[in-house]
């Protein structure tokens, strides 16, 4: 089985960025600015690919002496999972930026052409909140600048009451404020949906953990498998997760289906029905379902459904799904020791997990833009660039011919985003 990463939809684009602008100091925030704010401590666009880098790395040094005990043996044994995260390692598909760079990048030179229209194109910039949060909010707030579009990112803290006295969250939240009042293009995803949700309904989000009384968790795939869980323990969502969307009709939603599997890694989430969201604002969810014992039937069972992607303002959306990464980043974390034991004690059927994995793969093949990707792709396309065509417009130096294509641009924007 192939495990490769890059698709062929690609090939046209050979001049794709890849490697956006990354921040040393003050936030320089022009009106075609896609600004990526990270909210890992470390370095966060590319933690992951770091993390997977490093552990490569000591399989090779130990390869030809005795393994660690903690380095799983199977990375050796299994040339196919080698290569793969060796081919991401070289791509960069390990990093939080190299799809979403693809998106703006595509919509730069497909979908819009800015080049040949001689208008400005959508640049990727990169910044921290914990480094840059003071910098953004006086560039944003205090003087005004307005980015074409502000991307939240995930996070391994939790959103929960202790966070909100971190310095660097609370400001961010403040930021959050700002862009939901001023209508200035935003994804949350993961840890940036849980903010944008507390910044427009005041809504927290919980911990998942497994209810009382109930020791199986049905895993609907096919054939349906029966999880043993413990009950009342946490336990963290990985991996391939099925999302159905609602009955709304939203741009968002265009070229997706019903139902379909996007990625996931978090271990809080927002309850479905949330007394302080509009249900109307809830445009996808999912479920968990659970027995109390294997012998229990379909009429025992316990389904708890939580917030998948969230309309939040006229031009802001959250997604608990991670359309930025890709299922052969999500695999080869179930091979990193630290990883492994930590889904193990959480009592994860790590095999089934890669199982799901693999699968999720070969349908990623064949459509880059599979499940989760799409959500992020459709933002960029149908939410922030009709924001920044728009903006554009209030340009007096701009040529008839060009207020013609912009207007002409928007028209096209506007009919393709209803088709769903």
């Amino acid at each position: 089985m192939s495990l490769g990463t890059r698709s062929h939809l690609f090939d046209d684009f050979d001049e794709l960025t890849g490697d956006p602008e990354t921040i040393d100091n003050v936030p320089v925030i022009t009106p075609n600015t896609v600004l990526y704010i990270g909210q890992r401590p470390e370095d966060d666009a590319y933690v992951h690919h770091t993390r997977i880098q490093d552990m490569m790395e000591q399989i090779k040094q130990k390869g030809r002496g005795t393994i660690p005990g903690d380095l799983p043996r199977e990375y050796l044994r299994d040339p196919a999972i080698r290569q793969m995260i060796e081919k991401g390692l070289e791509n960069g598909d390990f990093k939080d930026t190299t799809k979403i760079a693809q998106w703006v990048d595509i919509v730069n030179k497909r979908d819009v052409g800015f080049d040949y229209l001689g208008l400005p194109p959508l640049r990727l910039v990169v910044c921290q909140a914990q480094k840059h949060i003071d910098e953004l909010l006086d560039s944003i707030m205090r003087l005004g600048a307005r980015p074409a579009g502000v991307i939240l990112s995930g996070s391994p803290l939790m959103l929960d009451e202790a966070i909100l006295n971190n310095e660097a969250v609370r400001k961010t939240l403040e930021l959050c404020d700002h862009l939901l009042a001023e209508e200035i293009p935003t994804l949350g995803i993961c840890f940036g949906m849980q903010m944008l949700a507390y910044a427009g309904f005041d809504a927290m989000c919980e911990y998942l953990t497994n209810p009382m009384g109930y020791n199986i968790r049905v895993a609907r795939t096919k054939p349906i498998k029966f999880v043993p869980v413990e009950e009342g323990a946490r336990q963290m969502i990985f991996g391939s997760w099925l999302v159905k969307w609602t009955k709304g009709r939203d741009p968002i939603q265009r070229h997706t289906r019903s139902r379909t599997l996007g990625l996931e890694l978090h271990s809080m989430a927002l309850p479905f029905p949330h007394p302080l969201i509009p249900s109307e604002n809830v445009l996808a969810f999912s479920s968990r379902t659970f027995r109390p014992t294997w012998r229990s039937s379909h009429k025992d069972e316990l389904v708890e459904k939580m917030i998948e992607v969230l309309k939040v303002g006229a031009v802001a959306y959250g997604t608990q799904l991670h359309p930025e990464l890709t299922p052969q980043l999500l695999l080869a974390f179930t091979y990193d020791p630290e990883i492994y034991k930590f889904l193990i004690k959480e009592g994860h059927d790590v095999r089934l997990l890669r199982e799901y994995l693999k699968s999720f793969i070969k349908k990623f093949e064949r459509d880059p833009f599979h499940a989760g990707a799409r959500y992020g792709y459709n933002w960029v396309k149908y939410i922030m660039l009709p924001s920044y065509l728009r903006d554009l417009q209030l340009n007096e130096g701009l040529l008839s011919s060009q207020q013609d294509d912009i207007a002409a641009l928007l028209k096209l924007l506007e009919e393709r985003g209803k088709r769903l």
